[in-house]
C-alpha cells in the first residue's frame, strides 16, 4: 500500500470515528427523553444467579405512618415470636447452586432483629433458602424446605435441623404451643386440606378437607381456629377479575367458614396475620393490606400499596403491622 493510500485510509477512519462521536449526544437525548416521558429506560440485566439487595424493605405501621426498619436484602418470609422479628431471603437459585454459578456458596438467608430493626443478626448461611412457609417460637425456626420437607431448626444452633414431615406441598405454615399446621392443595386447587403434626414429631392428621379451586397460600392460628388465605391458580389474564378468600376452621375440625372472598374485592390473598380481634392479609393482585373481624363482617382497606411495591408476607404484634 502506497503512502498516499495509507493517509487516505486514516482520514476515512477518522471521519467515521467523528460521526460516531457525534451520535453520543443524540443517544443521550433519546435516553433522557424516554425517561422524561415516563417510559422505561434501557437497563443492563443483572446476572440471574445474583440475589437482589435493593428495593424491598421490611416496614412497620404505626399511626398509619409506615417506616422502613431493615434494608439491604430482599426478604421473602417474615415471622415473629414474643421478642424478635425473623426475616428470610431465598439466596441464590437452586440451579445456580447446583452448578456452582455463585461467587460464594454460603450467603446470609435468615436474620433475627428487634421489632424496631435493631440488632440485626444473621442466623443462617446457605446457598439457597427457597423456603415455602416459615414460623418461629421461642426456641426454634420451622420451615418447609425446597424439597417440601418441614424442618425444625434451633435458634441457638441453626446448623442443626430435624425433619418433622415430608411430602407436604404446598401452602404456608402456622404453629401453636403443640402443633405445626400447614395447607396443601391438589391439581387446580382441588382436594385442598389443612394438616397438623405435633411439634415434637409424629403422624400428620387432617383437620379440614375442601375443594375451592384456589391455592392455599398462608396460615395463622389463635386459640380456637386455623385461618388461611387462598389465591388464584395459574396466571391472571389481562382484565380478569380478582379471586381469593380468607377462611377459618376450628382446630378440632368442623365446617370451613369464609370470612371474605371475591365478593369483597379480594384479589389473590397471600400473607396473613392475627391480633386479638382482626385477621389481616396482603393481596398480590393489589399490594394492599386489608383486615376483617375474626367473626366476619365488613372488609377494611388498612393500607394502600407503596408505588412499585406489593406487600407480601405479614406479621403483627400489639402495636405494629410488619410486612415485606
Amino acid at each position: 500500500m502506497t503512502q498516499e493510500r495509507r493517509v487516505a485510509r486514516r482520514r476515512t477512519l477518522a471521519r467515521r470515528f467523528a460521526r460516531l462521536l457525534g451520535l453520543v449526544p443524540m443517544l443521550a437525548f433519546v435516553f433522557i427523553s424516554v425517561q422524561a416521558q415516563g417510559l422505561p429506560a434501557p437497563v443492563a440485566p443483572e446476572p440471574p444467579s445474583q440475589p437482589s439487595t435493593v428495593g424491598v424493605q421490611i416496614s412497620s405501621l404505626l399511626s398509619s405512618d409506615p417506616e422502613a426498619i431493615a434494608t439491604g436484602f430482599t426478604p421473602t418470609a417474615l415471622a415473629r415470636n414474643a421478642t424478635h422479628l425473623f426475616a428470610a431471603s431465598s439466596g441464590y437459585s437452586l440451579e445456580s447452586c447446583a452448578f456452582d454459578f455463585v461467587p460464594n456458596p454460603k450467603t446470609p438467608v435468615l436474620w433475627r432483629m428487634g421489632f424496631d430493626g435493631s440488632n440485626k443478626q444473621a442466623l443462617l448461611e446457605r446457598c439457597n433458602f427457597a423456603q415455602k412457609g416459615m414460623v418461629v417460637d421461642e426456641d426454634n425456626v420451622y420451615f418447609r424446605d425446597s424439597d417440601n420437607t418441614i424442618k425444625k431448626m434451633p435458634i441457638s444452633a441453626p446448623w442443626i435441623t430435624a425433619n418433622l414431615a415430608t411430602d407436604t406441598c404446598c401452602g404456608g405454615l402456622a404453629l401453636d404451643d403443640d402443633y405445626i399446621y400447614w395447607g396443601e392443595w391438589g391439581e387446580a386447587g382441588q382436594n385442598n386440606v389443612i394438616r397438623r403434626i405435633p411439634k415434637a414429631g409424629g403422624v400428620p392428621e387432617i383437620i379440614a378437607s375442601f375443594p375451592t379451586g384456589l391455592e392455599i397460600h398462608s396460615l395463622a392460628v389463635d386459640d380456637a381456629y386455623v385461618y388461611w388465605t387462598e389465591g388464584k391458580v395459574g396466571n391472571k389474564l389481562l382484565n380478569q377479575p380478582g379471586s381469593g378468600a380468607v377462611r377459618r376452621v376450628p382446630k378440632a375440625g368442623g365446617p370451613v367458614q369464609t370470612l371474605a372472598d371475591a365478593g369483597d374485592g379480594i384479589d389473590n390473598a397471600y400473607g396473613i396475620a392475627l391480633d386479638a380481634t382482626y385477621v389481616y392479609w396482603t393481596e398480590l393482585g393489589t399490594g394492599r393490606v386489608r383486615r376483617v373481624a375474626k367473626t366476619g363482617g365488613a372488609v377494611t382497606d388498612y393500607l394502600d400499596p407503596d408505588p412499585g411495591h406489593m406487600a407480601q408476607a405479614l406479621a403483627v404484634n400489639d402495636s405494629h403491622i410488619f410486612w415485606v
